[in-house]
């Protein structure tokens, strides 16, 4: 290991600029931790060295942002920062070293991302996204290691990812623990592949006992990969259909197909999932747009009419385009309308229907809605109002009315205060002002209300 003072002193010899040199040299007269920064941003080849010098950054980045016991939003956010640039300073000598070596530093970073997200407030994003960046650059190296690394060092790699997968770091961090596991299965052969599916059986025993669906799911996809990696990607295919259905198993194998343009078999793939009863109901409606995808490639117009009608009754808004165009194309579309907008009533959400009885102009139907649902009157008032002045103006004042008396400190005043204006807007300057004064005398006891909407009030007399 080089002399610190030589290191400084090399780092600041290979500077160009005269004058920062010295400005440089004068600063580490008065700053020794500019020494320990200035280390930090020295690189070096020799990676078993590295890996320890990194160890000791990561341990010293936490420490410092670590108050009693605990890292808040801002020092979570630092640290996070800092230790993504150590990453990324350091990834090219990483990538390039020697394989055991490079992936003990990347797992340490790994690692790291789990400790702070038990011991961190993450609200801000920051270890989702080292853990993030930490996974591309695992990726990038397993790739490297399964291409170019020799039979001793791929064993090693591969027994290390499976034993750091299962340590108590990763215990009940389970989307890590099967990232892992499922890096270490390019490294696998034939010969060794038992020390992993023992580990998955093992698994198997812990969430049949608890019933994990998830645990089921991320095993099955893994034996799946197993099967590829070992026996090829036909052999997987057809174990997908006879024994491992799962949801991310059925949609490893409809990407397959697709990515093929084996669209018939891509279909029969969307049909057994839709019929599977271990598909969940949220996930239904992502199989649906899958078919409907093909079935839009292949121009399949009754698929597409089938496809966009379950969807829609799925209460997906987004449906609703497709399936008015294709009756459109059939002539049907007036015939079937009537019908369609009373079956959606029972099964879309209120803002959902609302935007299609909008799109066509039921604006009667609209008004029956909100009359139990006043919130959405402040959405729709301006295309209800010319339909119906009478009844739009009594919903309008019945929804200010509520959120007047549900309105508790000077923000809520204000908010109020804004539907006040824009219900005068839409209803006009002297139903603004009926609407006010009855405010007014109605919360009077509220000085800071009587305020507000006092401001309003005077600026409605001022216009009038």
């Amino acid at each position: 290991m080089q002399n610190k003072a030589k290191i400084i002193e090399d780092f600041i010899d290979s500077l160009t600029h005269d004058q920062l040199k010295c400005v440089l040299k004068n600063f580490l007269e008065i700053s020794p931790d500019f020494i320990n920064y200035a280390n930090s941003l020295v690189k070096t080849n020799d990676i078993d060295a590295l890996y320890d010098k990194i160890k000791t950054d990561i341990y010293i980045i936490i420490q410092e942002h670590t108050y009693r016991k605990f890292i808040d939003w801002h020092a979570c956010m630092d640290a996070c920062s800092e230790l993504e640039n150590l990453l990324e300073f350091h990834i090219k000598t990483i990538l390039s070293g020697k394989p055991l070596t490079a992936l003990k530093i990347l797992l340490e970073f790994y690692k790291t991302g789990i400790y702070l997200a038990e011991n961190a407030d993450d609200s801000g994003g920051g270890v989702s996204s080292l853990m993030s960046h930490t996974e591309q650059y695992l990726q990038e190296l397993v790739a490297s290691i399964k291409e170019a690394a020799n039979t001793q060092d791929k064993s090693k790699c591969y027994a290390l990812l499976i034993k750091v997968a299962t340590s108590k770091h990763y215990e009940g961090w389970s989307d890590a623990m099967f990232t892992l596991l499922g890096l270490s299965i390019p490294l696998s052969t034939k010969t060794n592949i038992g020390k992993l599916t023992s580990v998955l059986d093992d698994l198997s025993q812990i969430q049949c006992k608890y019933g994990a669906d998830y645990y089921i799911e991320q095993i099955t996809l893994l034996r799946v990969r197993i099967i590829e990696h070992l026996y090829g990607r036909q052999t997987a295919y057809e174990k997908i259909l006879t024994e491992y259905q799962a949801d991310s198993t059925l949609l490893l194998a409809f990407t397959w197909c697709y990515e093929d343009n084996n669209f018939d078999e891509a279909l029969k793939i969307t049909e057994i999932a839709l019929n599977s009863d271990k598909t969940l109901y949220r996930r239904k409606d992502a199989w649906l747009n899958r078919q409907l995808d093909i079935y839009t490639k292949l121009k399949n117009k009754e698929g597409i009419l089938k496809c966009s009608k379950e969807l829609l009754f799925a209460g997906n808004i987004e449906a609703y385009a497709t399936y008015k165009k294709m009756l459109q194309q059939i002539g049907s579309w007036e015939k079937e309308k009537p019908q369609l907008l009373l079956q959606l009533a029972k099964c879309m959400r209120i803002d959902n229907y609302l935007h299609i009885l909008d799109n066509e102009k039921e604006y009667d139907a609209m008004l029956r809605i909100i009359t139990k649902n006043h919130y959405y009157i402040r959405h729709y008032a301006k295309k209800l109002f010319p339909h119906n002045p009478k009844e739009t103006t009594k919903l309008y004042q019945e929804y200010i009315f509520s959120q007047a008396n549900a309105a508790i400190n000077r923000n809520q005043y204000k908010k109020v205060c804004d539907h006040l204006k824009e219900y005068a807007k839409i209803c006009g300057k002297d139903a603004g002002l009926d609407l006010a004064t009855p405010l007014l005398l109605t919360f009077r006891r509220k000085p800071a209300f009587v305020e507000e909407i006092s401001f309003v009030h005077k600026r409605l007399v001022g216009l009038k």
